[in-house]
C-alpha cells in the first residue's frame, strides 16, 4: 500500500507539473505595458460639511469629480460627510473642508493635503502645469519622464539636472527595447506594431515652493517614508499612466542609479498583475483610453482587456471618452502604413492557412492544452496500470 501511496503521489505532483494552458511571459516592456493596462489607482477626497451644502459648495464637488475643464477625468473618489459637534470640536468657519488622501492599495499613512473647499483648491488638485506636461509626453510616446523636485540650493538642482540629463541622453542610444513576442501582438497586449516603439527619457523641473504644483509636491514627497527628511533634490522616473517608480536622492542621483530605474521600465513585463509592480500613481485628469502616437493615424483606442479564456475578445470595446471618436486600430494600421499592412495581411493569411491545417478533424492537434491534456490523461493511465500490477492479489 505504501508504494501505491508514493506512486499516486508522484503522479499526481507530475500533473501539476504539467499545465493544461501554457505558461507565457509577457513581452511588452514595461512602461508600454503600463500605460495601456494599468488603470491608475484612485485616490479618496472627503468634504466635510456641517448642517448642509449650498449649491456652490456642490457645484465644487462636481467639478472635483469631473476634473475641472481638463479632457478625461481624474482617478478621484469623492465622499461628502456631515460632521457634528461630537465629532470634532472646531469652529464653522472651517467648513466646508477638503482633505486628499492617498489610494488605499498604497497603504500610505496620512494625507496628501487639506483646506478649504474652493475653486482654486479643487482646480490646483485636479491638474496642474507640470502634470498636464506629463499627461502631453506620456501620451506622445516616452518611456519616462523623469521629474526634477528641486531643492532650492541652485548648485546642488543645477548638478542633479546635468546628471540626469547627460545619462538619460547617453541611455536613450545605449539601452535597446526588447523583442515584442508575435504572440502577443496578436492577443493584443500591445496596440501598435514593435516597431513604432522608441526609447525616450524626458526630464521636467518642478520648484519646491510653486504654489501652483503644491499638491504634486506633496503627492511626491509622501510616496515613500522618510522622502520628507532630505533637503537635497529629488528625482522621480514617471511612466505608464502617472506611475512613479521610486525616488533617487540627492547624491543618489547618479549615471549607475539612473540606469537601473531605465532598465526596470524597458524590460519585458515579467509580471502583468500590476499591485506586484513596485511604484505609486499620481493624481492625474487625463483621458488614458486615447492615445496620441507619432506616425499613426493621429489618435487610436486601446483595445478592450481580454476575458477569461477569451470569452471577453469579441465584446465591443468602449471608450470612456464620449467626446472623441476614433478608428478600429486594424483600420488604423492599414490606412496609415501600407508596407505594415501588407505584412500583416501576408503573416494573416499564413496563420489562417496553418490553422486551418491544424485543426481539421483528422490531422492531429496544434494546440498545446490539448496536447498537455492528453500527456497528463496517457501518464495518469499507465500510472493506474502499474500500481494495479503491485496490488496484491
Amino acid at each position: 500500500m505504501a508504494r501505491l501511496t508514493r506512486l499516486a503521489l508522484g503522479i499526481a505532483m507530475l500533473g501539476c507539473g504539467i499545465s493544461t494552458s501554457p505558461a507565457h511571459a509577457c513581452s511588452v516592456p514595461v512602461f508600454r505595458y503600463a500605460l495601456e493596462r494599468w488603470t491608475a489607482d484612485p485616490y479618496e477626497a472627503e468634504v466635510h460639511y456641517r448642517d448642509q451644502l449650498s449649491e456652490a459648495d456642490q457645484r465644487l464637488i462636481k467639478m472635483l469629480e469631473q476634473g475641472g475643464d481638463e479632457p478625461g477625468t481624474p482617478n478621484l473618489v469623492v465622499r461628502s460627510r456631515e460632521i457634528t459637534q461630537d465629532d470634532e470640536q472646531e469652529s464653522d468657519t472651517d467648513f466646508p473642508r477638503l482633505i486628499l488622501r492617498y489610494p488605499r492599495k498604497t497603504g500610505l499613512p496620512g494625507e496628501v493635503i487639506r483646506g478649504a473647499l474652493t475653486e482654486e483648491n479643487v482646480r490646483r488638485i485636479v491638474s496642474s502645469p507640470v502634470r498636464r506636461e506629463l499627461v502631453e509626453r506620456l501620451r506622445e510616446g516616452a518611456t519616462a519622464v523623469w521629474v526634477l523636485l528641486e531643492s532650492g540650493d541652485a548648485e546642488r538642482d543645477n548638478q542633479a539636472y546635468d546628471v540626469l540629463r547627460s545619462s538619460l541622453t547617453e541611455l536613450e542610444t545605449l539601452l535597446k527595447l526588447p523583442d515584442i513576442d508575435q504572440a502577443d501582438v496578436e492577443q493584443g497586449l500591445i496596440s501598435i506594431a514593435p516597431d513604432q516603439l522608441e526609447l525616450s527619457f524626458d526630464l521636467l523641473r518642478l520648484k519646491r515652493d510653486d504654489p501652483r504644483e503644491h499638491v504634486l509636491r506633496e503627492m511626491l514627497l509622501g510616496t515613500e517614508s522618510d522622502l520628507r527628511e532630505f533637503d537635497g533634490p529629488l528625482a522621480f522616473p514617471v511612466f505608464g499612466r502617472g506611475r512613479v517608480l521610486y525616488a533617487l536622492v540627492d547624491i543618489g542621483i547618479q549615471r549607475e542609479t539612473i540606469e537601473e530605474a531605465c532598465r526596470t521600465l524597458i524590460g519585458p513585463c515579467t509580471c502583468q498583475v500590476k499591485d506586484e509592480n513596485p511604484g505609486t500613481d499620481l493624481l492625474i485628469t487625463a483621458a488614458w483610453d486615447v492615445l496620441s502616437l507619432p506616425d499613426l493615424y493621429q489618435e487610436i483606442e486601446l483595445p478592450a482587456l481580454p476575458g477569461l479564456g477569451g470569452l471577453a475578445e469579441d465584446e465591443p470595446h468602449i471608450s470612456t471618452s464620449s467626446h472623441v471618436e476614433t478608428p478600429d486600430v486594424s483600420e488604423t494600421l492599414v490606412e496609415t502604413n501600407a508596407s505594415v499592412s501588407t505584412l500583416a495581411d501576408n503573416s494573416a493569411s499564413e496563420a489562417t492557412t496553418e490553422e486551418e491545417t491544424a485543426l481539421q478533424p483528422g490531422q492531429g492537434f496544434a494546440s498545446p492544452v490539448v496536447v498537455n491534456t492528453l500527456i497528463v490523461g496517457v501518464l495518469l493511465g499507465l500510472g493506474v496500470v502499474v500500481a494495479a500490477r503491485w496490488l496484491p492479489q
